[in-house]
């Protein structure tokens, strides 16, 4: 079982222009087959720009399987008890696997 490290990204991740990029690719892939038939044609979920803003904002974690990015997701507080999670995406080859069992928690 391979060992799986979750952990919000900082706020000058945001300039990493590779890590953005597939954070941004997990999440348009996950979404364009679970939301098929809701968007456009060609529509997206998301932009390199607009994680890295929520990257900034420090509301994006990751979760890294052997150094690599492997999925996402955002959270931010709304205010002194409330927060909320989003865009929640996993990479097509570790789906259906024990790996999300603990970004539950973490959420």
């Amino acid at each position: 079982m391979q060992s799986i490290e979750i952990q919000l990204l900082s706020s000058n991740a945001s300039t990493n222009t590779m890590d953005m990029e597939r954070i941004t690719n997990i999440v348009n892939r996950v979404y364009k087959a679970s939301e098929k038939g809701l968007w456009m044609h060609g529509a997206v979920r998301t932009s390199v720009e607009e994680m890295a803003e929520y990257t900034s904002n420090g509301e994006i974690a990751v979760a890294r399987s052997m150094g690599k990015i492997i999925g996402c997701v955002r959270v931010r507080r709304l205010d002194e008890e409330t927060g909320e999670f989003g865009m929640l995406a996993v990479d097509n080859q570790f789906q259906g696997g024990w790996h999300w069992t603990r970004v539950n928690p973490f959420c």
